[in-house]
Parts: C-alpha cells; structure tokens; sequence
C-alpha cells in the first residue's frame, strides 16, 4: 500500500476530512466493457419506467405525467469561483429524495411481475390491488428508501414492513405509518437493521425483499436519472470535455444510489465526468472500503470508527457488495466531510438559495472546495446531487438551522 492510501486511511480513523482519488482509474470505455450491466439494461429501465409513467401519474398527484425527475439549476449566491449546478432531488415527487428514482422502479417491477402472473393487465385496477394486498414487499433503511418503498407500495396495495436503524428519524417513522406501512425499529445500525430485515423475508413466501446493499433493480433505477441530465445540462449551456469535465458530487450511504448515478454518468458523458462519493467522517464505509482495497468486506467498526453521525441517511458502517467491484476502477474520488460543513452548508443553501435540503444532501456542497485542491483537473461545473429534503417537516428544519447557526 502507497503512502497516499495510507494517509487516507490514518485519515478515516481518525474521523478527519479526507480526499480519496482512484489509482486503479481508467479510461471508462473500457471499464464499462467488463461490468454486468451495460447501456441496454439503462435503456431498459427507462423504457419500463416511461411505460408505466401513466400509471404513477393516476397514483401520485405530484408527479409531472408520471415522471419521477429533478431540476437542474445554476446557483447564483451560494460561492463566488466557478460554475456550481445544484440537482433538485430532494425535490423529487413521491418520496422528496434521490431514493424516489431506485425505490419506485423497484417497486414497479415486482408489481409488473405479480399482475403479469395474475393475468391482470392495469397495474393500478382494483383486480391488480387485490393481488398485491396478499404480499409483502420488506425494506431496511435509515430512512428516505424506506420512505420511497413504503409510500410507493402501499399506493400499490401492497402490504409493507420497513426495519429503520437506530439512526432512522422519528418524523420518518410517522410518515411511514401514516402511509399505512409497518415499521419496524432497531437498536442496532443500518447493517444489521438489512440482516434482520432479509431473515424475515426466508420463510415468507409472499415476501420480497428490497435489498439496498445488492438490489440491481435500485442500481438500475438511479441510473435512469442520467438520461434526464443531459437535457438539462444544454439547458444551460454546459458542454462537459475530457478537458474540461463536468465533475458531480454524490452524497453516499451504502453506495447504491451514487454508484448507479455514477455508472450512468460514465455510459453517457464516459471520461467527460468526474464521480465522487461524499460521506461523513463517521460513517465513511465505501471510502475506507477503496482505501484500503477490501470493499465491501470492511466494516468502520473494525477500525475504530462509530458510524455516529447527524447524516442520518448516510449513517452507513459497511459498503454495497454490488456497486463496490463497479466502482474499482470507474469512480474518480471519495471524500469525507465533517458533519458541521453539513449544516453550515445546509444554512447558507437556505440563506443564499433559498432551496430547503437536508444535512445529507448538503454533503455535496460541503465537499467541493477540498476536491478541487485535491485533483489537478479544471471542471467545466461542478454539480452538487441534493438528494433529499422537501419532505423534511418546517419545525425539524428549523430546529436544524439553529444547530447550524453553533457552528458558523
């Protein structure tokens, strides 16, 4: 191991800021080549999703003709230097959070796969409700995919359990239950709220586990989002060049979410995009799963590390056994944040922008400037992925702006 992993990784016990670049980087045409998904199976998401687009349009009010999609916007205030993108995903309909995209196409599949073994042809038909009502769907989270699975099944009928971490917030707990959805609570963390949750779908054979660690249905679905981007980005102008790329900042928990952004990032824009995972320094599972070259199979607990963190939905001890090998030579970076640049960021985004997010989805914010003196290359933008908070209740996010105040 070099001496650049070796501080990285002194970094991560110590609970410090750090930045990760990949030294296993290569071209992304030739990485993707060798991955298990490929541009079809983005295609094919995609397709699926505007399939079924009228359907989610009867369901949720607040969906734009059944399309689960974000803004992109250019931030005037919020830092002088640069041109800074802001990713409106914790505005997204249904479920306020990037979870929206993963969680609901999930969601839609195992729907079309019960209607379609029941003969029923209208996914939202009282025939199709009556079916899903006698199964299952079971979910672990920290909150917001608990949120995306819970609201989006039980507008589908179906029965829904969610096992939430200690780290999981009460006022998501309530919304679940007021969707109708069992939550279940756990003492211990996010790992071992997905064990427990897994065990219990074994001997139920109406059940169906949505797996946030290893699900290629979630990974898929995040992916689609790209497709969206590139749109938006001529919206405004910017044309990203292996020169000049566009370099986008990805909160990360257990890794899905950013690992399916990035894997569609890099289909489409290849080496004209730069991917970095964002964590807290207490939480920094896939970060240290990079540094030190055994992925998945690391949990921060075993270097000391206590996985506390005001990040609930990054609260995440060991990383994706799925997105991790796609990541090995695909992602720029990772970094860790402090979680007082959260709220600090949180503050000024509100101030400056007026744009409501919660501490998680500021990671994006909070990393940027210590990226840019981390890496040699001049990007054309930087977009900062805020990944959720619309559905964040005015008293918490009051209550979160006066801790931010402490800190400024």
């Amino acid at each position: 191991m070099d001496h650049a992993q070796t501080t990285v990784i002194d970094a991560l016990i110590a609970m410090e800021p750090t930045v990760w670049l990949n030294p296993s980087l290569r071209p992304a045409h030739t990485v993707l080549r060798s991955l298990p998904y490929n541009r079809s199976d983005l295609d094919d998401a995609a397709q699926r999703l505007e399939r079924l687009s009228p359907v989610l349009s009867r369901l949720f009010a607040d969906t734009a003709d059944g399309i689960v999609e974000s803004r992109l916007t250019r931030a005037h205030g919020y830092r002088k230097g640069g041109t800074l993108l802001l990713k409106h995903d914790n505005d997204l309909p249904i479920a306020g959070s990037v979870k929206a995209r993963g969680g609901v196409y999930e969601v839609l599949c195992r729907a079309e796969e019960i209607a379609s073994e029941a003969g029923v042809r209208d996914l939202d038909s009282s025939s199709a409700r009556e079916h899903f009502s006698r199964h299952h769907l079971v979910v672990a989270s920290t909150g917001n995919l608990g949120l995306s699975v819970g609201i989006t099944g039980r507008a589908f009928g179906f029965s829904v359990s969610v096992h939430m971490s200690r780290d999981a917030r009460a006022w998501k707990k309530e919304l679940l239950r007021s969707h109708g959805a069992t939550v279940v609570e756990h003492e211990g963390d996010y790992s071992a709220a997905v064990r427990i949750a897994r065990k219990s779908c074994e001997n139920d054979p109406t059940g169906y586990f949505v797996d946030d660690e290893t699900s290629s249905r979630l990974f898929l679905g995040y992916s689609v989002a790209v497709l969206r981007l590139l749109p938006q980005l001529e919206d405004l102008r910017v044309r990203p060049t292996q020169e000049r790329p566009l370099r986008v900042f990805l909160p990360c928990g257990v890794g899905g979410g950013p690992g399916g952004i990035t894997f569609g990032l890099k289909q489409l824009l290849g080496d004209a995009v730069e991917c970095f995972f964002v964590e807290p320094t207490h939480a920094p599972c896939c970060t240290l799963g990079f540094a030190t070259g055994r992925g998945a199979d690391v949990s921060v607990g075993e270097y000391g590390i206590d996985g506390l963190t005001a990040a609930d939905g990054l609260a995440v001890g060991r990383a994706s056994p799925l997105v991790m090998p796609i990541m090995e030579q695909l992602l720029d970076g990772s970094c860790t944040v402090r979680d007082d640049s959260l709220f600090v960021a949180m503050e000024q985004l509100w101030r400056v922008e007026g744009v409501k997010a919660e501490p998680s989805a500021c990671a994006a914010l909070a990393a940027i400037d210590q990226v840019r003196l981390a890496s040699p290359r001049n990007p054309c933008a930087d977009v900062a992925w805020l990944t959720g908070g619309s559905l964040l209740p005015d008293e918490e996010f009051r209550g979160m702006l006066a801790q931010a105040a402490s800190f400024s």
